[in-house]
């Protein structure tokens, strides 16, 4: 499911953050990467309709660019549930995509002490930058053209009784 359709992509250092729920593949969201230097995170919040507590991330990458450098390799998540404050649900990573415009899937899910009305998904590495480094505009960049969230719910007493474990 499309992010589109339960949240509302809320704050991002690019105009462009539209390209990340737009359903066309050929557009994309690229995070700043020229100067003037952001000190800050490069990160896209996101309100909630109906709070989260685990979820999950995934994303489709830029079709164009060279060697999909910018593909999202780690990311923290943050959540909050008043848009103000907000503490580390986890760090997610990726199977990165093969090509241009492939989609990449999480390794694992997060799942945060309580259910919250805001996420910051934060990239903290990319495919040609393990860690990104915000003090300089040109080792902080990401991008991606689809973002996709999806809610992942744990219920032990169905995973006892359907799974066996």
């Amino acid at each position: 499911m499309s992010p589109n359709h339960f949240v509302r992509l809320f704050k991002a250092f690019s105009a462009y953050f539209y390209a990340l729920i737009d359903g066309k593949g050929g557009t994309y969201y690229h995070s700043r990467w020229q100067d003037p230097v952001v000190s800050e995170a490069h990160y896209v919040q996101i309100k909630l309709n109906k709070p989260l507590q685990g979820l999950r991330f995934e994303y489709d990458a830029r079709q164009t660019g060279i060697n999909n450098g910018g593909d999202v390799t780690i990311a923290t998540i943050y959540g909050s549930t008043n848009g103000e404050y907000f503490e580390s649900m986890g760090t997610e990573e990726f199977n990165l995509p093969t090509s241009n415009g492939g989609h990449a899937t999480a390794k694992n899910n997060v799942n945060g002490k309580q259910a919250y009305n805001y996420i910051r998904f934060t990239p903290t590495g990319r495919r040609n930058q393990a860690t990104l480094d915000y003090t300089n505009a040109n080792k902080a960049w990401w991008n991606m053209a689809e973002m996709y969230l999806y809610r992942v719910r744990h219920d032990e007493a169905w995973a006892k009784e359907q799974l066996g474990i």
